[in-house]
């Protein structure tokens, strides 16, 4: 997608065109992450953040081999206001916090952390029992119960790396890209999802 920018004009320069996507909640990140360039990361990870599909399938693509979700921790919460407007919800509405590592299904390398929020009320009541059972984890439970959903970008930045584990922590570094979006099933929002991808990744490759 192409986002064009208003050009300055200048005798001496050529006016860039600014490309990537449109990410819907830029202003409203998270206050740990900071600026990056998207057209300064790599090309790879460039495709990683705005890809549409299921990102298991992108990772097993990209690494050449299996990849497989690793559950680190789930629990019941509240929203909050932020998130609850990204879900056209309410604050203090019930959600499910769910932590996932996405990692080689060779190595158990981890090469991607995933934070999610579930409304769990908008999706099939048989829709925890798929997401348990399912190896690649919620784009395969999407896949596997065949709810089409849309994505939408809200905002990307460099992040600090939290709670991972020591094993983890010592390949990833201390530091990542983040995505964030939201999946909607029939123009209804149903989870935001942050997704990042450590720095210790991006450049071994």
């Amino acid at each position: 997608m192409r986002v064009t920018s208003s050009p300055t004009s200048s005798p001496t320069s050529t006016p860039t065109p600014a490309w990537g996507p449109r990410w819907l909640a830029q202003g409203e990140r998270p206050p740990r992450l900071s600026d990056v360039p998207f057209e300064a990361l790599p090309a790879d990870l460039r495709l990683l953040l705005i890809s549409e599909g299921t990102l298991a399938n992108a990772l097993e693509a990209h690494q050449l081999g299996p990849i497989v979700a690793d559950v680190e921790g789930h629990e019941q919460m509240l929203l909050d206001a932020v998130t609850a407007r990204w879900l056209k919800a309410h604050p203090q509405d019930a959600a499910l916090s769910r932590r996932t590592a996405l990692r080689s299904g060779i190595t158990g390398r981890l090469i991607v952390h995933a934070d999610s929020v579930l409304l769990l009320d908008r999706l099939p009541r048989s829709f925890p029992e798929v997401l348990a059972a399912e190896p690649t984890g919620l784009g395969g439970a999407f896949a596997t119960m065949q709810l089409e959903t849309r994505r939408e970008l809200l905002w990307f930045g460099r992040t600090p790396l939290r709670g991972l584990r020591p094993g983890d922590q010592a390949l990833a570094g201390d530091t990542g890209v983040s995505r964030c979006y939201r999946l909607i099933v029939d123009g209804t929002p149903i989870c935001c999802i942050e997704e990042t991808f450590p720095d210790g990744v991006i450049r071994t490759g």
